[in-house]
């Protein structure tokens, strides 16, 4: 018999495809083997009689594949830039893989901590100063050959971005000076800025960092104005810089209808009342009052006092001043002017009701007289019943005013005689 054998695709053997009576073949690989989609060695028996079907041997041979994700420690090289602090870069082993081949990108060292071989699956980077970008890569190998592709990372140098918005006070009053506040400021807080560097006004004294992005410090005595400034860092370099003017500030003058008087908390002959301006003036931190000498301040807010008068008339001034720690401004005042609180005056002080406050007007000296005055209802909601008892045969004149001492009716009535009034008149407290 004849036996017919043939080699692989790819492969040669001592004879294209040849006839033999030797039951052995030998077959020598070439590189385009490892490409060969049939991978077989076939053979056949050939007599007289006929040929007999072919029996296959399938040899096994191919590269490993790509390796998968290369997974840094860190993103961030800019704190081992320069300073020989190792940067692992790592992969997982590839299946028929016995070996891998690492290149690293300029400026940098690679090391090889596992060794050579089947564990050769992590290596560590060292980054000189002059590094800027590059890209590590790896492929895998066996005997057979390295992988067809190889996987790939980029690693960029990151200088620090310009910091953002400086937060803090603009105005040094109420910073300055061994009295002053200690003025704190801040930026926010970034992931690859490892310092900041801040450039303080100059002669500012007791500044204290608070972390890495805030500080506090207090301006000099006399500070007219200056600049912040801020420059954010890493092993990578230095960002932009961010700045802040800082002034001084004077506070200016309350406006001209700024002051307003509130109705009293109470009338005669305990008279209070309130004056208030709707809101700091600029740059201003609080306010100077003055009241009458006749006045007392028993009750003060940020932007309002209450005021206490006696029953007697009171003349002058409400002023009111508003100041900061660098100035004062202008005066801004409103008159007071009341009349003194009737004599024998009794005081009603339900706001929800209408109350009159009897006084009866002083006689003249040498005439006797006896007078009665009836009110009811006092308080009432709705009108009040008057009427004055006297030997007096003259007709009575009756004033009524409000709390302010303002005339709001004039009446005359004669003696005995009752009257019925107050329908006119708004909820509150009266004098009569």
């Amino acid at each position: 018999p004849t036996i017919q054998l043939v080699g692989p695709a790819g492969g040669t053997t001592t004879s294209a495809g040849y006839t033999t009576t030797s039951n052995t073949i030998q077959v020598s690989l070439s590189s385009g083997f490892l490409d060969a989609v049939n991978k077989q060695i076939r053979v056949k028996v050939t007599t007289v009689c006929g040929t007999s079907p072919v029996r296959t041997m399938y040899l096994g041979a191919s590269r490993p594949g790509t390796p998968l994700t290369i997974a840094p420690s860190t993103t961030n090289i800019c704190p081992s830039i320069g300073t020989g602090v190792p940067v692992s870069y790592t992969i997982p082993k590839v299946a028929e893989a016995t070996s891998y081949v690492w290149i690293a990108p300029a400026g940098t060292t690679l090391s090889h901590p596992n060794g050579a071989g089947v564990n050769d699956t992590s290596v560590t980077l060292t980054f000189s100063s002059l590094y800027t970008t590059g890209l590590i890569s790896v492929y895998s190998s066996n005997v057979c050959g390295i992988s067809s592709n190889y996987r790939g990372l980029s690693i960029a140098r990151y200088n620090p971005t310009t910091p953002g918005v400086i937060s803090g006070p603009s105005n040094s009053c109420e910073y300055s000076g061994a009295n002053g506040q200690l003025a704190t400021y801040s930026v926010a807080s970034a992931s690859n800025i490892e310092s900041y560097n801040w450039t303080l006004p100059i002669g500012a004294t007791n500044a204290t960092a608070n972390g890495l992005s805030s500080i506090s410090f207090r301006y000099p005595a006399g500070f007219v104005s200056g600049t912040l400034s801020l420059i954010a860092t890493n092993g990578c370099g230095s960002g932009s810089v961010k700045s802040l003017s800082i002034q001084t500030l004077n506070t200016t003058t309350p406006g001209p209808a700024d002051i307003t008087l509130s109705n009293p908390e109470e009338p005669c002959a305990n008279r209070k009342y309130r004056y208030t301006i709707a809101s700091l003036p600029s740059n201003a931190t609080s306010l100077v009052w003055t009241v009458p000498a006749a006045g007392t301040i028993v009750a003060q807010t940020l932007t309002s006092i209450t005021v206490s008068y006696p029953p007697t008339a009171v003349n002058g001034f409400v002023t009111v001043r508003a100041s900061n720690n660098c100035s004062i401004s202008g005066i801004r005042s409103i008159t007071v002017k009341w009349p003194a609180c009737p004599a024998g005056f009794v005081s009603n002080t339900n706001p929800t009701v209408k109350g009159l406050m009897v006084g009866v007007a002083p006689v003249m000296v040498g005439v006797a007289q006896t007078i009665e005055v009836k009110l009811f209802p006092n308080p009432t909601t709705s009108n009040f019943n008057l009427q004055v008892i006297t030997a007096d045969r003259e007709a009575i004149n009756v004033r009524v005013l409000d709390v302010q001492g303002r005339l709001v009716k004039e009446i005359k009535v004669s003696p005995y005689q009752t009257i019925n009034f107050g329908t006119e008149l708004k909820a509150g407290s009266y004098l009569i």
